[in-house]
């Protein structure tokens, strides 16, 4: 990746191909956001640092890790991509893929536990168990895990860090993605639900793009 840090703050060298205004401004920011949390939970411990960064999961063999799951599935869509020729069927591809981005789990145990280690604690393995529902149980949803990091975020005074989250996810949109309550008008995405929300194609773009940077 063509950036480099210098002193306390991230920035892009040379010239970036392939890169479009929004990917390029949000992979900055987002880096920005990141890096003091990084930096901090780093001086503070660097085994539950190290712990943080492998994503110790206990004993596990090959293949049952979801995250590396996902960026197979990142890279192996977007080379899809390519091949496609028809707008429809890329739009289709890639509202899902950011749905499932939003989803995976690994980017809010990463933060949690960094933050988690600035606050004097250990490195947790779940951070977001499931909640008990009767005898069933239920995955905590994105929006969950965000006001749980939000709260965390502003307890160890850094509340900037948690930005790419609130910036990235769109609830709304992630919802009628896995309820198929969305419909293609030409570059618009349009919600089904209550009074309707229409999604112009340069706020949809928007999204995916910021949401690939993860």
């Amino acid at each position: 990746m063509p950036t480099v840090k210098e002193g306390r703050k991230w920035s892009i060298v040379g010239n970036v191909r392939g890169w479009n205004a929004v990917y390029k401004d949000a992979t900055i920011r987002y880096l920005n956001s990141f890096d003091p949390l990084f930096e901090k939970a780093k001086d503070i411990s660097e085994f539950e640092f190290i712990n943080t960064l492998i994503r110790v999961r206990g004993l596990q063999d090959a293949g049952w890790d979801p995250w590396e799951n996902t960026v197979k599935a990142f890279d192996c869509l977007t080379k899809l991509e390519k091949r496609i020729k028809d707008f429809e069927t890329i739009r289709h591809l890639f509202l899902w893929l950011y749905g499932h981005i939003v989803e995976a789990s690994e980017p809010y145990e990463i933060i949690a536990n960094l933050m988690n280690i600035i606050e004097g604690k250990r490195f947790i393995i779940r951070n977001f168990p499931d909640k008990q529902m009767g005898k069933y149980s239920k995955p905590q949803t994105p929006s969950e895990k965000i006001e749980h990091l939000t709260n965390m975020a502003y307890k160890i005074k850094m509340p900037d860090s948690i930005f790419p989250f609130t910036d990235v996810f769109d609830r709304e949109l992630r919802n009628a993605i896995f309820h198929s309550d969305y419909s293609l008008h030409g570059g618009e995405v349009r919600l089904s639900r209550g009074y309707g929300k229409i999604y112009t194609h340069e706020e949809i773009q928007s999204l995916i793009n910021k949401g690939s940077i993860f």
